[in-house]
């Protein structure tokens, strides 16, 4: 099957009006790459940092116009000629920083977001670097999966990042967003698991 020309995605446009600035079009493929994986987008989830953007709040590298959102899950459709890492039929999650594998955050990996300064996943198909993204777990669906990439990843780093979060201490978590709700989720997990 012939991968497919054009796509719906919205897009934000500037960064002053909010959801004003959100456009929704027709727009075309992107072409693959020697490295680059095609990806059928059947999931997307929104975080604060998606709301702040079109507000002109967000205080790290944009470049607009962009397709909106960082968090996707879908099913691999088309591979370039050089990844060794997926195949058709695989189903992944996206990474948020395109350019961040481990390790401290740098500048360069900074300027790699998907929708602030790569398009983003509020778009039918997507084509990522095959470094960036990762197998979704098999019991999850692309919606759930969607909401790993920014709000659990936070929550996982908050607890056991720089400085982790030790066997016996205590976790105060505040608000009622995916990032609280993440780590109340994961802190009961591990306290179970001990």
């Amino acid at each position: 099957m012939a991968p497919p020309s054009s796509q719906k995605q919205w897009v934000i446009q500037g960064k002053t009006r909010g959801f004003d600035e959100l456009v929704y079009q027709d727009a075309s493929v992107p072409k693959l790459g020697e490295y680059d994986v095609l990806v059928k987008l059947g999931g997307a989830s929104l975080n604060y940092r998606d709301l702040i953007i079109p507000r002109g709040k967000y205080p790290f590298p944009l470049d607009l116009p962009v397709v909106g959102a960082s968090d996707g899950a879908g099913e691999v459709l088309d591979v370039g000629p050089k990844v060794t890492r997926w195949r058709a039929g695989d189903r992944v999650t996206t990474l948020f920083n395109q350019g961040h594998q481990a390790g401290p955050m740098t500048v360069a990996a900074s300027k790699s977001g998907l929708g602030g300064v790569l398009d983003g996943t509020l778009r039918q198909y997507g084509v990522f670097h095959e470094t960036g993204l990762v197998r979704t777990p098999k019991d999850l669906s692309d919606m759930e999966a969607a909401t790993l990439t920014c709000a659990a990843l936070t929550s996982w780093n908050a607890l056991y990042g720089l400085k982790p979060l030790l066997p016996g201490q205590t976790v105060l978590v505040q608000g009622t967003g995916g990032v609280s709700l993440f780590a109340l989720q994961v802190s009961e997990l591990l306290a179970a698991l001990r």
